[in-house]
């Protein structure tokens, strides 16, 4: 393993770097070395089970690396054609060190060596670090490296303050942690580089950070909760619990006031991991009493399965959004319309991947959420009064979030794919490659299986933790999945009797959108996205602080163009960051006058540091 470690480091590293021009050669040893680390990756982890030497549930966290990751690839090089072609070689090195930074973390968990951890995560971090500010000629990209930067490398520090403090001083154990690997989650207010990085970073990039990085923060909290977890299991739910309701709704609500695709993408991410949190903690507060073994298991099968979801779901979404840019070079839903005409296998990903991420069925996203549904509705007839609100808290929460990502992905598939072009640059988009467009098709079509294969992932997720099911909880499982098949079936038949039958081998007559008797309907007679999301908006403006710009080019009574648009920035970042930055910014300003004073100053500070230390001394 160790010899196949360090070939496949050469392959994925130093040789992209050193035949940096040959694009077709360095694309090969990029996706190979992807492919064969993911290869590595299975066998190894199935050996070590095979010699009953490995953790069940750490599965579910690889899955997501090694599909994200292969897939991420094959897009890869159908994005990078025309971008960056003389830093080729850098970026697959920079993407081979993140995936294998990813899964040598997982490694790392499972063996618990501290060391092996810190390097691990480091090596994640900065290689990722270098991907989100690839593009180092726009300063918001520039911005995003840094504010990504010193996330990561905080998130490092107090996980070492975690280390420092051990299991014998619980509390700062607990709260280290939770900052630690929150600053990777996204919990509220640790969330901040998120809706920067996600933009900023290549498509790829993004897809894998948001659908299997962020689930390591979530492994690290599982099992460096274990030390503590017999006392204080109670207070990790509750912190877990408090932070999901803020991020799942947080999230959802100012990824309604976007334009930037994947900005909005990245605000969903951190509504997802606030899902995850809320069921995750129901299941800490669940799991030290036997009464609640019901609520427990599906509370982490539901957090479990969830991130199997997201993974699958919004990789596929992201690479939809790089696949929109290449081929329009925008990612503002303002400037595009009318995508589903000239992007019709895209168009249908994206729509499918968007209501499996609102947890509409039949898609997998809904099998998820229906787990942590029941682990709340259990926890609400069988709890005491305190678990009784807790769950009932984490169902109400559930389905605002639902519903508002409803609307916000409404909003998004609209304003990219329906109606008219607004632009040029929509209306002369095409498919695009198929190295591009099939990663997002394969991942679309994985969603299926995802689904059918919950209750074996019940089953496997029960063994892994120890946790004894009853048959009527798989069941439930079992009928929902049957009911799903023959909803599909019937999906299925009817688009088959649609499209086959009822034409009658007649000629279909294509003509423009009802137009309401307009001759020549245009993008003018349309929605934007703004338009459609501003009553929500509007709704929780308090919330929101929306901020509005209305310009006229002209003053006449009839003007011939004016621009109304809606910034709705992240209240993370300018409530509770950005007051800190400038309060720390104004008292180093003031200190900065100790750089430049005068020689007889100096002198004096010294002679004063000298008689403190000797009356130090001599009094101690």
């Amino acid at each position: 393993m160790l010899t196949i470690t360090i070939i496949l480091i050469i392959c994925g590293v130093f040789v992209p770097l050193a035949i940096n021009k040959n694009s077709h050669i360095v694309n090969t040893f990029g996706v190979g070395s992807i492919v064969g680390l993911s290869a590595k990756t299975i066998y190894q982890t199935i050996m070590n089970y095979l010699a009953q030497d490995g953790i069940l549930i750490t599965p579910f966290f690889q899955i997501p690396i090694i599909i994200l990751g292969i897939a991420g690839a094959f897009h890869s090089i159908g994005y990078l054609r025309g971008h960056w072609e003389h830093r080729r070689g850098l970026y697959w090195a920079l993407y081979f060190l993140t995936i294998f930074g990813m899964l040598s973390v997982i490694e790392k968990f499972c063996s618990m060596s501290v060391l092996g951890i810190l390097l691990a995560w480091e090596m994640m971090s900065l290689a990722s670090a270098g991907l989100v500010g690839f593009d180092t000629h726009s300063k918001q990209t520039q911005r995003a490296f840094w504010t990504y930067l010193l996330a990561s490398n905080a998130g490092a520090a107090f996980i070492m303050l975690m280390f420092a403090a051990t299991p014998d001083h619980p509390i700062l154990w607990i709260i280290f942690m939770i900052i630690g690997f929150g600053l990777k989650v996204g919990f509220p207010i640790l969330h901040v580089w998120l809706p920067q990085a996600h933009p900023a970073a290549p498509a790829p990039v993004s897809a894998i950070m948001s659908g299997a990085m962020l689930n390591l923060g979530v492994l690290g909290i599982i099992f460096f909760s274990t030390p503590v977890a017999i006392l204080y299991s109670s207070l990790i739910g509750y912190i877990l619990v408090s932070l999901g309701v803020i991020g799942s709704l947080g999230g959802i609500l100012f990824a309604l006031g976007q334009r930037n695709i994947k900005t909005l993408l990245a605000f969903s991410s951190i509504e997802n991991m606030g899902i995850i949190s809320m069921a995750l903690g129901l299941f800490f507060i669940s799991r030290t009493n036997i009464a609640y073994q019901t609520t427990s298991i599906f509370a982490i099968a539901g957090a479990i399965y969830h991130i199997i979801n997201h993974s699958l779901l919004k990789g596929g979404l992201f690479l939809s959004a790089g696949s929109i840019y290449k081929q329009t070079g925008t990612l503002n839903m303002e400037e595009l319309g009318g995508l589903m005409k000239r992007m019709p296998i895209l168009g249908r990903c994206f729509a499918l991947n968007s209501v499996g991420i609102c947890g509409i069925p039949p898609m997998n996203g809904f099998i998820g959420e229906f787990l942590i549904y029941v682990a709340a509705f259990y926890g609400v007839i069988n709890g005491n009064s305190l678990i009784a609100a807790i769950s009932a808290t984490i169902a109400i929460s559930l389905a605002f979030t639902g519903g508002l990502a409803c609307a916000a992905f409404s909003k998004c598939f609209g304003a990219c794919f329906m109606g008219e072009p607004r632009t040029e640059k929509a209306e002369k988009a095409t498919e695009g490659s198929a190295f591009m467009s099939a990663p997002i098709v394969v991942l679309t079509i994985l969603t299926i299986p995802a689904t059918f294969l919950a209750p074996s992932m019940f089953i496997w997720i029960s063994n892994s933790l120890e946790i004894p099911t009853f048959a009527k909880d798989v069941n439930i499982l079992t009928n929902l999945v049957c009911i799903i098949f023959l909803l599909y079936m019937v999906i299925g038949f009817i688009y088959f009797v649609h499209n086959y039958i009822l034409p009658g081998g007649r000629k279909i007559r294509r003509g423009p959108t009802w137009d309401c008797g307009f001759a020549k309907p245009t993008a003018r007679m349309e929605y934007t996205g703004t338009a459609f999301a501003q009553p929500l908006v509007d709704f929780f403006s308090p919330f929101l602080k929306s901020i509005r710009k209305l310009s006229r080019v002209t003053t006449n009574l009839f003007p011939k163009s004016s621009e109304y648009s809606i910034e709705t920035k992240d209240a993370g970042t300018s409530l509770f960051w950005d007051p800190i930055f400038k309060l720390f910014s104004k008292l180093f300003n003031k200190l900065h006058g100790l750089q430049s004073g005068s020689l007889h100053f100096y002198i004096l500070v010294m002679v004063i540091a000298i008689l403190a230390m000797l009356i130090w001394a001599f009094a101690f």
